[in-house]
């Protein structure tokens, strides 16, 4: 298998669970519950998981304008932080269930999805050993909340294959685990 090929398939794979274990797996009216006290929601879980993707792949690694403000979907209910959701506090997170068009919300984390796959599927994969200058970069966003500035420091070693790899890719296979455990906890099972 090529290098492409595989990444085009884990990032296929990693959006298929999500389809999987939230969108079908799950009534759209609950996705905004949280579990308990300090659990995210399923809701602001695939937010989170559609923020660092459009961060990573858009305006880290292709340094081009995010699928939230190119495709508008920061004027929709609920979409218009442009946070990655890292570092947010109990109440922005249960505000942001509040708020928030489900429809509108899945819809982006689509338009993210597919915006990298088209992508994914013409890139220079040579040029994601580069590492990204994030202070000019980010200089113009304000993403992390004085609570998340230990991710800013993070992203500062990250090449671009590593955005790749681990903010737009494995990290989303790391939150389908939290979102499995949160629809358990919710008394919502699949029947496997």
């Amino acid at each position: 298998m090529e290098l492409r090929d595989w990444i085009l398939q884990q990032h296929s794979v990693a959006h298929f669970l999500i389809d999987q274990e939230v969108v079908n797996a799950m009534p759209r009216e609950r996705w905004t519950e949280r579990p308990s006290p300090g659990v995210n929601s399923l809701a602001w879980l695939m937010w989170h998981v559609a923020r660092c993707e459009d961060v990573a792949v858009n305006l880290v690694i292709r340094q081009r304008e995010q699928v939230l403000t190119r495709g508008r979907w920061s004027e929709r209910p609920g979409l218009a932080d442009t946070r990655i959701g890292t570092g947010l506090s109990d109440d922005e997170v249960s505000g942001f269930g509040r708020d928030v068009a489900l429809d509108d919300l899945d819809a982006y984390r689509k338009a993210v999805r597919d915006d990298t796959a088209a992508w994914l599927r013409t890139a220079d994969l040579t040029s994601l050993e580069a590492k990204p200058d994030l202070d000019v970069i980010l200089s113009q966003h304000d993403m992390f909340p004085e609570a998340a500035q230990w991710v800013r420091g993070l992203w500062q070693t990250f090449s671009l294959g590593l955005f790749l790899n681990w903010v737009a890719i494995s990290h989303t296979y790391m939150h389908v685990g939290e979102m499995q455990s949160a629809r358990t906890a919710l008394g919502i099972t699949t029947g496997r």
